[in-house]
């Protein structure tokens, strides 16, 4: 069976590593896998198998991809093509009716699609739930991380809700103890003082904003740290709300990592003030770490990964006080670390990989 991954770019984001993670697993299995980008960009191309073949279309936007995609598809002809991302599928899903090769689309959703496009313009609300209605009727399949994204991605394209099959992500490889047990380019983590660290995309469903204000509440308590791992358009303002809340020493912005997990591995807590969150791989790779999580109980994945609560704290959303409140209650609680990585089994990339490598080769008859 030839697979093929189709995405705009492998940039550091919850859905790209899943998808490489996918790739990796199913070139692993003795599958041919293709990885197709609309352009070759991202730290994560380098954590690509040596077996999986890059593919880039060299397209500058999604749309351009199109005949470019429609002409791979029609001389590699593979027999499944994996999008993993809402505004790629539409453009997948008509390439592969234009290319003739006989290939089977499936869509994997990633997001709370309704909460994502409450922080769109008016236009794209409008326009976007009936393309998806329209474009999905061709799809061979419809995958979603968790149920809360099937069940909002069926109420708001008006999908029937057996269409769309529910797989966890595959986030922990067999790695997992060699990479946590690296060590972290930051001295922070050779001093005694307790390090929060929080990763992702520094756009507005992320909320680091009521996270640094919920940190200026525990710096004013305990001695402690914070850093923010990743990049985006509001590093500029959060770096800005650190410096006024006097925080300039103790909050740090790295930027984008390859790899967070020997971060995750060291930190006090892991925490989400997310907005929502469509699954929630941080959370899941802090548990394979056995170290504590702070989440906001936001719409999406963190109920689910965190067993309501049994692996971590939930708190609610935009709540500067409560997050803080568990922030500081996780400096002196720390839970069973055997226990985390328990929860975190559900998702290895061996488990979850192989789930998603059945249903491909289902879809490929």
């Amino acid at each position: 069976m030839i697979v093929a991954f189709y995405m705009p770019h492998l940039i550091t984001g919850g859905a790209e590593r899943v998808t490489v993670n996918l790739a990796n697993h199913f070139a692993q299995r003795g599958e041919k896998s293709l990885m197709v980008l609309d352009r070759r960009d991202g730290a994560l191309i380098e954590a690509l198998d040596a077996n999986v073949e890059l593919v880039a279309l060299d397209a500058p936007r999604t749309l351009a991809a199109l005949p470019r995609l429609t002409r791979l598809l029609k001389s590699r002809r593979p027999d499944v093509l994996l999008s993993g991302i809402t505004y790629n599928s539409p453009i997948a899903i008509l390439a592969a009716k234009l290319s003739r090769a006989g290939t089977r689309v499936a869509v994997a959703e990633h997001t709370v699609l309704s909460q994502e496009l409450a922080e769109r313009g008016p236009r794209d609300r409008w326009i976007i739930p009936p393309l998806l209605n329209l474009a999905y009727r061709a799809a061979a399949g419809i995958i979603a991380a968790s149920d809360a994204i099937a069940d909002d991605l069926a109420r708001l394209c008006r999908i029937a809700r057996s269409r769309i099959e529910v797989l966890a992500n595959p986030v922990i490889g067999g790695d997992i103890a060699q990479r946590a047990a690296a060590k972290p380019d930051h001295p922070w983590f050779a001093e005694s003082v307790p390090v929060f660290v929080a990763a992702g995309r520094m756009t507005k469903v992320k909320d680091f904003p009521t996270l640094i204000a919920a940190f200026a509440r525990v710096q004013a308590k305990r001695k402690a740290r914070l850093l923010l791992l990743g990049d985006g358009p509001l590093r500029g303002p959060l770096e800005a709300q650190a410096r006024s809340l006097g925080l300039a020493g103790a909050v740090e912005l790295p930027g984008a990592l390859a790899d967070p997990l020997p971060y995750f591995a060291r930190a006090a807590a892991v925490v989400s003030s997310s907005r929502y969150e469509g699954f929630g791989n941080v959370l899941v790779e802090a548990m394979a770490c056995g170290t504590p999580v702070v989440s906001t109980d936001c719409p999406g994945g963190p109920r689910g990964i965190l067993e309501d609560g049994r692996y971590g704290t939930l708190v609610p959303v935009g709540d500067a006080e409560a997050l803080a409140q568990a922030m500081l209650a996780a400096l002196d609680r720390r839970p069973d670390a055997a226990t985390l990585r328990a929860g975190a089994a559900r998702y290895t990339v061996e488990r979850a990989g192989d789930a998603y490598l059945e249903r491909l080769r289902k879809l490929a008859g």
